[in-house]
């Protein structure tokens, strides 16, 4: 490829992000106008980097800024840069990411750069106390790092990278876990911004290539034992090969339900609920009334008031939708929430904790080798290089191989794990076959490692079974660690 056509590509990919900008409802013209502070979350990886790369690019087109690196230039926009080291992975890796941004955002005029650095074991306690995972745990504490940031400097927006293929595995995964927003990430939602939404991920390679822009690459983005990745590695190229065209035909559906979710928005405005103590009420004739969509919206939008702290099943919003607004009085009660009606008003309250459930319930994060107590019992971690993939040591019986950190908790009435036999199994069903009684469940541990699980029941007999996931082993011996329960209570 010669010069004049490299040059072309980068100027048409500049103005492909200009338009996610003006798409997203912030033109750049306005945005990077002198006097005002724009936001970027940059990670060093390829996404965020190019990004920044092509925004600084197109403020220098607009504004012609013609400062050195380091300096500010009043003419224009001045850049914000955030990156996080939520010292999850080693110092090496996840300090170097930090300091490769830092460093580079010294080669930009304008841009000033806040390294965020997280005490170690903090993602970990959100985790424990929200009983998410740690993924999710991150994504908070980063997304309130960047909010706060902006609230202090008067950014105007947070630009974010996600990009055409984190919209794509975005779809496939809300889809194959059956969630309602099937309009996936969206374009804004203030303080962020996604300007890339619209460009795949090998045109982003190739702009970074011309430029000769550097990058990190974290290695977790190739492990498959997160379910992201599995979605991107395997499903994604199956995909390709089988369904030319899938990607297209799935980004044209989500427009449409984007689309069509404005008009339930809208739709759902003409009801609303009224608070009463710690509930929030509806005449149930009002809510009866309601096409099943607006009745799910209205449901979904008290979750978010009473802002509830667990998944809710969605059988729960189905049984609510089609007996809140009856004539007969109903409770019933999941996740935290329980709704009640007596004919006349519907009502949705957070449950109260049950005390049973307080004491049965467990969670820990194990970062380290040593012994930890459960209520089930005992379990030993312990360094070990793993024997060969496959053999009967690798998995099963009272021990598996994992990387640290992982998760111990106790099971969710969501949770499915493939067993010996690559079957994926609910982990009620897992129970039930292995002879685990209704009131032993409470006891039922499960491991998640990078996103990963697995099931822990009892047998029949007596004893643990372990069910690991297809991908839950460890992918080198470098940070391996041996789980076994040692004792049982």
């Amino acid at each position: 490829m010669n010069t004049s056509e490299t040059d072309e590509f980068a100027v048409f990919f500049e103005r492909r992000v200009m338009d996610g900008f003006s798409r997203a409802g912030y033109p750049c013209a306005e945005l990077f106008r002198p006097g005002s502070i724009v936001a970027f979350g940059v990670s060093g990886g390829a996404d965020s980097m190019a990004l920044l790369c092509a925004s600084v690019r197109i403020r220098e087109s607009l504004y012609s800024a013609s400062c050195t690196p380091g300096e500010n230039d009043t003419a224009s926009a001045r850049f914000r840069v955030i990156t996080v080291d939520h010292n999850i992975r080693p110092p090496e890796e996840s300090g170097g990411d930090a300091a490769f941004v830092r460093n580079f955002c010294e080669t930009l005029p304008s841009t000033d750069c806040r390294v965020a650095v997280f005490e170690r074991g903090a993602v970990e306690r959100l985790a424990r106390e929200r009983r998410r995972g740690l993924e999710e745990a991150a994504r908070s504490l980063r997304y309130g790092i960047f909010e706060s940031d902006a609230r202090q400097t008067g950014a105007a927006v947070i630009c974010l990278a996600h990009n055409r293929n984190d919209q794509l595995e975005t779809l496939l995964l809300r889809f194959l876990q059956g969630s309602s927003a099937a309009s996936g990430i969206p374009r804004c939602r203030e303080p962020f911004v996604r300007p890339l939404l619209d460009i795949g991920r090998a045109d982003i390679l190739r702009y970074l290539e011309i430029l000769a822009v550097p990058h990190r690459t974290d290695a977790t983005n190739f492990d498959n034992r997160y379910l992201r990745n599995k979605c991107r590695n395997e499903l994604v190229p199956v995909l390709n090969s089988l369904v030319p065209g899938w990607d297209t035909a799935v980004l044209s559906g989500a427009e449409k339900a984007a689309e069509d979710a404005v008009f339930i928005d809208a739709a759902a405005d003409s009801c609303s609920w009224r608070s009463d103590g710690d509930s929030l009420c509806m005449d149930a004739r009002t809510f009866r009334l309601q096409a099943a969509a607006i009745k799910r919206r209205l449901i979904y939008r008290a979750f978010d008031v009473l802002e509830t702290e667990t998944r809710i099943p969605y059988a729960f919003v189905r049984r609510i939708c089609r007996a809140g607004g009856g004539e007969h009085r109903f409770s019933v009660s999941a996740g935290g929430i329980t709704a009640d009606s007596d004919g006349v008003v519907l009502c949705l309250r957070k449950t109260e904790k049950d005390r049973t459930a307080e004491e049965i319930g467990f969670y820990a994060v194990i970062t380290a080798a040593g012994a930890y107590e459960f209520p089930f019992g005992t379990v030993a971690v312990s360094k070990e290089t793993p024997p060969p993939e496959g053999s009967a040591a690798y998995s099963g019986g009272r021990s598996v191989f994992v990387e640290l950190p992982v998760v111990v908790r106790s099971a969710a009435p969501a949770d499915c794990a493939y067993t010996g036999g690559g079957i994926r199994k609910s982990v009620s069903k897992i129970c039930a076959e292995a002879g685990v009684s209704a009131a032993q469940r409470g006891n039922v541990p499960v491991i998640e490692s990078y996103g990963a699980r697995s099931v822990i029941p009892w047998t029949a007999g007596g004893g643990f079974v372990f069910h690991p996931e297809k991908s839950f082993s460890p992918s080198g011996e470098k940070n391996t660690f041996r789980i076994e329960i040692i004792s049982e209570n």
